[in-house]
């Protein structure tokens, strides 16, 4: 008999906003969400809507844009958009009715599955002698002001403010999608699980990482096939673990044996984006398969290794699980 649970809902893909004022890790923090299979959007204003020549009109097809986006289930990192014309038009080109457009746009992201990032730096009297070449001391005052004062009115649920001295981008990003339990599950667990052996294996790695608080999906648990399950039905199992894939942290890849399906699973995991553990405990001596070895964060030989790593917490970033942000 074939037991399935099926999740009917499809995750909105997730729109985040990076604003703040120049040299203060933007690009840097953007880039590291595009590593992750977000699509890195930059600079709305200079992209060409063919018609649309407004200001107003390319902040309302953008908007339509990230709506649509969304809606359809994918991952979008915008580099500026109404802050920084809110502030930076206000300050330099005194367009006063700004606020008004802003105000609509800010409204519609905050219906929206997203995220508002403000970016700064922690030592703002050492960054207006930075950017003396370009703006009097005055102006980054103003500017500074106009940002804060729109962050704070925004109207979007999950906001930070991000000091790029404080952590490394990477850091920072998983602590957002922490914050906002963006990943579902700690680790996706890619096994063979067609032999006894098998079997056991996974339920040792399985019950092991749960022991030591980690959330764990494992295809086996949403459904094994039978070799007389209907299309349909390989097409729902397909589906889900692929959404489960994107919605994990981590891919923990068993590869005894080297079933076709982790491996596959290991590969679309890298594909995304996402970190791979391998765990081979029948590799002995054997040399790890250079593809595999290069596409992952850690190998393991051994079961007492890989719990004691994951005990000890190793499987995650410097400071990722008590980071000092606010």
């Amino acid at each position: 008999m074939l037991i399935i649970i099926f999740k009917e809902a499809i995750m909105k893909g997730l729109i985040v906003v990076v604003e703040g004022l120049e040299r203060t890790g933007k690009t840097t923090l953007c880039k590291e969400f595009e590593k992750r299979g977000f699509v890195y959007f930059k600079d709305f204003n200079r992209i060409n809507y063919h018609d649309v020549t407004s200001l107003e009109g390319r902040l309302d097809t953008t908007l339509t844009f990230l709506q649509n986006l969304s809606e359809n289930g994918v991952n979008v990192v915008v580099d500026r958009l109404h802050l920084s014309e809110y502030s930076y038009g206000n300050v330099f080109r005194k367009l006063q009715g700004t606020a008004k457009n802003v105000d609509y746009i800010d409204n519609a992201i905050s219906k929206l599955n997203s995220v508002l990032i403000y970016c700064k730096d922690n030592d703002f009297e050492e960054y207006k002698k930075r950017m003396l070449l370009k703006y009097t001391p005055e102006y980054v005052e103003k500017l500074s002001n106009t940002f804060e004062y729109y962050f704070d009115k925004s109207e979007i649920k999950n906001k930070f403010e991000y000091e790029f001295t404080q952590c490394s981008a990477s850091e920072y990003v998983n602590y957002i999608f922490k914050q906002i339990n963006y990943y579902e599950y700690d680790f996706y667990l890619a096994s063979p699980f067609f032999k006894d052996s098998q079997i056991q294996r996974e339920e040792a790695v399985k019950n092991a990482l749960r022991y030591e608080g980690y959330t764990v999906y494992s295809p086996r648990e949403n459904g094994v096939l039978t070799p007389d399950a209907t299309d349909e039905v390989r097409t729902k199992i397909f589906k889900e673990n692929c959404e489960a894939i994107k919605k994990s942290h981590r891919i923990l890849a068993i590869t005894d044996e080297k079933d076709i399906g982790t491996i596959w699973e290991a590969g679309y995991a890298y594909g995304i984006g996402k970190e791979i553990v391998y765990y081979a405990e029948t590799l002995g001596d054997n040399p790890f398969n250079v593809m595999l070895g290069k596409s992952g964060i850690g190998i393991f030989t051994k079961y007492s290794d890989l719990i004691e790593a994951a005990a000890a917490g190793i499987f995650f970033n410097k400071n990722e699980k008590g980071l000092n942000v606010q």
